[in-house]
């Protein structure tokens, strides 16, 4: 009786090891659908117009894990990736070792052999149906340890809806662009590059608005100028804050006129010149709730540099 039980203890674990092995990838979250392949994922994708998202990920790591189990079931997350066709490519699998090493998923160029380097993961790849690559992003915000965990990985799941909902928009940009290129899509695209901090992709499509709409006919040379001034400021503040100013002149009404003096107050910054900073960065502190400054979200901004000129006490 005791060598059935067991017996039947073994098949069960046995079982259990096997299923375990053998989950699709369409189970790696359970509130969307993942598809097993990657063929059904293109496939699906030029039926349905939506964009693939690859998730390249190793089951043993850690980042990968808080990825899959906390910041890919926040339901912000659930709602954006539904705007995908899904795919997830484990990098260990021997079985996808073609697919990752064609799309640099899990892979590293090792060409110094006296540096040990690590793939980068989590990976996703942002896909047309025909394998065209759109974009590529790396890794996630990570959560603190101890009692502030949760509440930070809710911030990190909401924080990576908005770079989902960022990252659909610039799909949109560069489908557009491959249609019928506009100064304004090549300005848009630009535009959320930089908002996604890929900024040596953002100033050829800024470049390139810039000289499809010289006289500023729909706009796209402003916003496009702007953003190549912001581009430069690290480089060169002094010449950026002569730009910052020529943009203020030429387009007094721009709705992007805080933006412009916030970066007045980072170029001053930058050249030491603290209290010309400091002069420039006072102007969002107001209690006028019809004040433009009062829900502008460059007035936190503004005033969290100017608290840090108090810290160290600069151009007091």
């Amino acid at each position: 009786m005791r060598g059935c039980q067991l017996l039947l203890y073994v098949i069960s674990v046995s079982l259990a090891i096997s299923l375990a092995v053998t989950r699709p990838a369409s189970a790696i979250t359970p509130d969307v659908h993942w598809h097993p392949t990657f063929d059904g994922a293109r496939a699906q994708s030029a039926q349905s117009g939506k964009p693939i998202l690859v998730l390249g990920y190793s089951p043993d790591d850690r980042h990968c894990e808080t990825l899959i189990i906390s910041i890919l079931r926040h339901p912000d997350v659930v709602k954006e990736l539904g705007k995908f066709e899904l795919f997830a490519a484990n990098a260990d699998d021997p079985a996808l070792g073609q697919f990752c090493a064609t799309f640099r998923i899990g892979v590293v160029d090792q060409t110094d052999t006296w540096i040990t380097q690590f793939p980068v993961l989590p990976v996703f790849l942002f896909l047309e149906n025909n394998a065209h690559e759109y974009f590529r992003d790396y890794g996630y915000t990570p959560a603190r340890r101890g009692s502030e965990r949760s509440r930070d990985l809710a911030i990190a799941g909401a924080a990576f809806a908005l770079r989902l909902q960022k990252i659909q928009r610039l799909i949109a940009g560069l489908r557009q662009i491959a249609a019928g290129p506009t100064a304004t899509a090549y300005a848009q695209v630009g535009h959320i590059l930089i908002e996604l901090e890929h900024f040596d992709e953002a100033r050829p499509h800024l470049q390139k608005a810039v000289q499809l709409d010289p006289t500023n006919e729909t706009g796209a040379f402003a916003d496009a100028y702007l953003d190549l001034i912001v581009l430069d400021i690290a480089e060169n503040p002094g010449r950026s804050l002569q730009q910052l100013d020529d943009f203020a002149t030429r387009y007094g009404e721009s709705d992007r006129s805080l933006e412009v003096r916030y970066y007045r107050g980072v170029c001053l910054i930058a050249l030491e010149k603290y209290k010309q900073a400091r002069t420039v960065l006072r102007t969002f502190e107001t209690g006028d709730r019809t004040a433009p400054e009062f829900d502008s979200p460059w007035t936190p901004l503004a005033l969290g540099l100017l608290q840090q000129l108090d810290n160290l006490k600069l151009g007091l």
